[in-house]
């Protein structure tokens, strides 16, 4: 008998490797057309062309899986069929492992090669502070802590870090992080030397995200927690200890944060301790001091003289109600709320012009005094929900928070004990104690629990007061159909019925119903006022006073229906406020008493 002769094995088919994760690898295959016994596998890194495997794999096997791989490293993987001690021409892949957070770095901040002021500590580092090994670092940003202490240690590995304005207004928080910035390593050679970044911590440098005086101009262009930070200035005469945390991963190419960026912090700096004061400031503190003194003696003089002016007999006549003073408990909770708090008091309507041009002297001085007055009342509150770690993301901007006592509650979504919460609180009208619901403008991640918002209160009306995009920053997120076609949100159907464009605003109809009940819809219109300029106010009051009328039209003509949603891009920002007051106003209330009974921070 002559010996079976058997074909050479011919290759496999088919072959893909992918990346699983920065330590791992897999490859798929279809088995080969001819007869085989087994495959031999063979991985190299191909920077050092190094064997790191080397396999024999069953012949049903299909599926390869490589772990304990280094990270953002190039590996060749070639995979032969073999039969009967023969061997196929080998099929080749080339595949990278992910990126990973860069490898540990004993290097700090030298609390010797600062220069510092009061307000300011100034210090330099450069790319070759971190290695590029397990990936290109794309991102920095520097970390600050207050504290004397001397323990060699990292920043707490949190991300993100609290903002200066949480450090401000919070006594508990002591560390925070600034703004974000490019790094410009991935284009260095090797990551030597390479570029060196001056930071002048406190100036309120651009890279760090600028000044904190306007929160404005710090809004989240897509969420709470990646534009909103600020380089406020340094305490004087306070130790601090900063780092540096360097990003290989953290945004993606729509500029949208990763869910679980990749960084790494250089060790915290010894102590540095900002300078004190210097003593002309001082003495022109005390300057200033006694000067306001002197005004405040002279305001109370004018308003003790005023109330007895008002002592005497008047005619009957309607009244507007303004303001005077009146002393209050100072709030231990808050820093800043002023000890004295307006009161509503009576002004007859027939002298209200002249009352209001008296307020607008010397730069509308003591009309805004009401303003500033007014925004203090109600801050003594819990924000316990807001502040939970689950609820961050959902918050445009972290320092404007729902107070517990006022919250908008939604339904829990099966065990998720934070799926209530919504960056929305309640303010009282003429008719009931829920009449309005003032809320931020839609996140991405928060468009859902917008919807389930409106369906499970009942909502009829939307009032939105912005753009979803300004001067091409994105403001707020498109949550509503473009088109007739209807969209899923969460558990929700919305379809646009109709949509009227006008000169200054647009009014939308919307059909909402649930996915479990689709024959119960409800219709829910949309006002929408498109001329409230960027960081601005209308030209004129007529538009707006227009459109709040045309609003309560809509409200008075369907009573009994739930609350009336009114957000900008902020929740309890001007605009919101505003238009919430107007609305109130054209019913005839007092904007103080209305201000204090909502219990929430319009600034």
């Amino acid at each position: 008998m002559f010996p079976l002769l058997l074909p050479d094995p011919s290759r496999l088919r088919n072959m893909h490797c992918f990346p699983q994760s920065s330590s791992s690898i897999s490859c798929s295959w279809t088995f080969p057309d001819s007869h085989w016994d087994s495959y031999n596998v063979e991985v190299r890194q191909m920077d050092s062309w190094e064997l790191v495997y080397a396999l024999r794999l069953a012949r049903d096997s299909t599926l390869l899986s490589l772990e304990k791989l280094q990270p953002y490293r190039r590996y060749n993987v070639a995979v032969r069929v073999a039969s009967a001690g023969l061997s196929s021409p080998a099929v080749e892949e080339n595949v990278v492992t992910m990126i990973d957070r860069p490898p540990p770095t004993t290097i700090r901040v030298n609390e010797r090669a600062v220069r510092i002021t009061p307000s300011t500590i100034l210090f330099k580092f450069n790319c070759s502070w971190f290695s590029d090994v397990n990936g290109a670092v794309r991102f920095f940003t520097v970390i600050v802590a207050e504290s004397n202490d001397n323990e060699v240690l990292q920043p707490e590995q949190l991300h993100p870090l609290p903002s200066f304005q949480d450090y401000r207004t919070n006594s508990s928080v002591r560390a925070y992080q600034t703004g974000y910035f490019p790094s410009g390593c991935a284009q260095e050679q090797g990551m030597g030397a390479g570029q060196v970044f001056e930071v002048n911590l406190g100036a309120g440098m651009d890279r760090l995200g600028g000044p904190c005086d306007s929160e404005e101009d710090h809004d989240n262009d897509h969420n709470s927690d990646l534009y909103h930070f600020c380089d406020g200035p340094l305490k004087p005469k306070t130790a601090y200890r900063i780092s540096v945390r360097a990003f290989t991963q953290l945004l993606d190419e729509d500029h949208r944060e990763f869910p679980q960026p990749l960084y790494r912090d250089t060790i915290l700096s010894l102590p540095i301790r900002t300078q004190a004061e210097p003593l002309s400031g001082v003495i022109e503190g005390i300057s200033a001091g006694m000067f306001l003194i002197g005004m405040l003696i002279a305001i109370i003089s004018l308003l003790v003289y005023r109330q007895r002016v008002r002592k005497v007999a008047v005619q009957e006549s309607p009244v507007v109600r303004m303001s005077m003073w009146k002393q209050g408990p100072i709030s231990g909770m808050y820093v800043g709320v002023r000890s004295n708090r307006r009161i509503s008091s009576p002004v007859k309507a027939a002298h209200f012009e002249s009352h209001l041009t008296k307020l607008q002297a010397d730069s509308n001085y003591l009309l805004s005094e009401e303003f500033e007055d007014l925004k203090d009342v109600g801050r003594n509150q819990p924000l316990d929900a807001a502040r939970l770690p689950e609820n961050r993301g959902k918050n445009r901007y972290n320092n404007i928070q729902p107070y517990d006592s006022t919250r908008v509650k939604l339904s829990y979504l099966e065990d998720d004990p934070c799926s209530d919460f919504i960056n929305a609180s309640y303010i009282p009208g003429n008719n009931f104690r829920r009449e309005y619901i003032a809320t931020q403008g839609p996140l991405p991640g928060t468009k859902d629990d917008f919807w389930r918002m409106v369906w499970e209160h009942n909502v009829y009306n939307i009032v939105m007061v912005t753009q979803c995009v300004e001067k091409g920053r994105v403001k707020c997120d498109h949550y509503w159909p473009a088109d007739r076609e209807p969209l899923y949100y969460g558990d929700l159907v919305v379809q646009m019925l109709s949509e009227s464009v006008l000169a200054e605003w647009t009014i939308r109809e919307f059909k909402i119903s649930s996915e479990g009940r689709p024959s119960f819809p409800r219709v829910v219109r949309h006002f929408h006022y498109t001329v409230w300029p960027d960081h601005g106010v209308p030209e004129t009051t007529q538009s707006l006073i227009e459109f709040v009328r045309t609003v309560r039209d809509y409200i008075d003509r369907a009573p009994g229906t739930g609350a009336t949603v009114v957000h900008c891009r902020y929740v309890r920002r001007g605009r919101v406020c505003v238009c919430v007051c107007a609305c109130v106003c054209v019913e005839g209330v007092c904007v103080f008493n209305l201000r204090k009974r909502c219990q929430c921070r319009c600034k």
